[in-house]
């Protein structure tokens, strides 16, 4: 079981490592559900795969977002992701990420693997002052800014492409 409290449910992914080895696919590729309120747990019952191996989490929300690529393998631990044009396609994306771990549980008792999540991208927010000169904000354009990149999960980094795009809203706001 894992928490966040952000998003109802969340893409999860782990690999496997033995021996330092980390295996050829995954252990679990799953969807984890918030269906307590304050754990949010996969589909099915996962246990660990033996005292000897150790897991490496790795989770991203919404799960709807469209990421440009996602982990795919067990050695990927990269997002890409290109911001929509539209502002009511953008996303405030999230992630978490463990290093390889071994199981965290006392005995046969079942501990949560804790995720601590990330804010990858974040909004902006346009605000008036408290005395506004009468009239309309048509729109808010923000022009030039880097639109693109890859995430790098495992050491919670950013490389961002030289790709720029313009955002613009057109609030129509009337102003007093």
């Amino acid at each position: 079981a894992m928490q966040t409290s952000m998003y109802d449910k969340f893409k999860v992914v782990a690999a496997v490592m033995e021996n330092g080895t980390v295996g050829t696919q995954y252990y679990m590729d799953d969807v984890a559900t918030n269906k307590t309120g304050t754990n949010w747990v996969p589909s099915k019952v996962y246990y660990w795969p033996g005292s000897n191996r150790q897991l490496r989490f790795l989770a991203w929300a919404p799960t709807d977002a469209t990421f440009d690529a996602v982990p795919n393998t067990p050695n990927a631990t990269t997002l890409k992701y290109t911001t929509p044009a539209e502002a009511k396609n953008q996303r405030d994306i999230v992630a978490a990420a463990t290093g390889f771990i071994s199981n965290p549980s006392n005995d046969a008792t079942c501990t949560p693997v804790d995720l601590q999540f990330k804010h990858l991208c974040t909004a902006v927010i346009i605000k008036t002052g408290k005395q506004m000169t009468a009239g309309t904000i048509n729109r808010v354009s923000l022009k030039g800014v880097k639109n693109s990149g890859t995430y790098n999960m495992e050491n919670s980094t950013w490389t961002l492409t030289d790709s720029k795009a313009d955002f613009t809203i057109s609030p129509n706001q009337v102003t007093t």
